[in-house]
């Protein structure tokens, strides 16, 4: 199902990036409805604040505007506040005050984008691109959220989506899988969508293909195929380079929980379709387990519930088949 954003934190200072993430957030705001939350660390002997543009804007706009105003180090802070505020995506600018000439990504962005679990949109063009936004699949369950994300975008911005699909080795088959799914959920939402399927490094195919199209917005995922979903506070080496490499805006998508529960695997609370299933089972996933031939369920049955722990799910449900056979087998 595409994403739904409603409320969308916007951290603000005196930076350049900062004033066009100003600009496209409330610009987003108005698209989907959703209301804005602004803001801002102030440091010792800060005086004054950068929220008052903010809200400005969004009174012009008649945007729901929330004031939060903090005090500490500025990633801490940040991170502290968007996990209580209840958001559902941050729009930050890609660098601060303090960027020199040669940085690509500020210090206090990178860490917010590693240590929350929410999206996360990188503004990154100072003069908004008229171009496509194009979402990078490589097989993974979070490269699927991404696809989620791109279409939201889609239909709120009228911007035409391209999902680049990247087949590397034993990833082959499951980016087959991932460009079926993505078409189906495409036609569902009778969203066009169109698709590069090449073969390489996922890093290296997704930038070239943003050189050439230079689209307005990629979405990726935050953990690929090329791991990272059990480290906290970690990217996937391709998102955490397509982050500074990337000539355009960046929205990395959290997707599922990414660590794995720790203790003992939880139990089934309803009766259980087999001996050999170890996770509780919802009645509609336990309809779509009887139809399945009995050669085949054990099968079924450790690969799903592999995929679901990796996907930090508790309880399956039919919903969550989906995701794992479709998108996640041989990842």
């Amino acid at each position: 199902m595409p994403r739904t954003y409603r409320r969308l934190y916007v951290p603000v200072d005196n930076s350049g990036h900062s004033f066009a993430a100003i600009d496209l957030a409330v610009d987003l705001a108005t698209r989907l409805n959703a209301t804005l939350i602004g803001s801002h660390v102030f440091s010792d002997g800060t005086a004054g604040s950068y929220l008052d543009l903010l809200e400005e804007c969004c009174r012009t706009a008649s945007v729901p505007f929330e004031r939060r105003e903090l005090r500490g180090r500025s990633h801490q802070a940040l991170i502290e506040d968007i996990a209580a505020c209840d958001c559902d995506m941050v729009i930050m600018g890609a660098l601060g005050a303090g960027a020199v000439d040669e940085s690509q990504l500020g210090s206090v962005t990178d860490r917010v984008v590693r240590a929350v679990a929410t999206d996360v949109l990188v503004v990154k063009d100072l003069i908004p691109a008229e171009g496509p936004i194009i979402a990078g699949v490589d097989g993974s369950p979070h490269s699927l959220e991404a696809l989620c994300a791109a279409l939201s975008f889609s239909t709120a911005t009228g911007r035409s989506v391209e999902g680049v699909v990247v087949a590397d080795g034993p990833l082959a088959r499951a980016a087959s899988q991932a460009l079926e799914s993505a078409r189906a959920r495409a036609a569902a939402e009778e969203t066009d969508l169109e698709f590069i399927v090449t073969e390489g490094k996922p890093f290296d195919r997704i930038l070239k293909t943003c050189r050439e199209k230079k689209p307005w917005l990629l979405v990726v995922g935050k953990a690929g195929a090329d791991g990272g979903q059990n480290e906290p506070g970690s990217l996937g080496s391709t998102t955490g380079n397509l982050l500074r490499m990337a000539p355009c805006n960046v929205l990395v998508t959290a997707g599922a929980p990414a660590a794995i529960p720790a203790g003992p695997l939880p139990r089934a609370t309803a009766p259980p379709v087999s001996v050999e299933r170890r996770m509780a089972w919802s009645e509609d996933a336990q309809r779509l387990l009887e139809d399945v031939p009995a050669d085949q369920r054990f099968e079924v049955i450790r690969t799903v519930e592999e995929g679901a722990r990796r996907l930090g799910v508790s309880v399956i449900t039919a919903d969550t088949i989906d995701r794992v056979m479709l998108g996640y087998i041989d990842s």
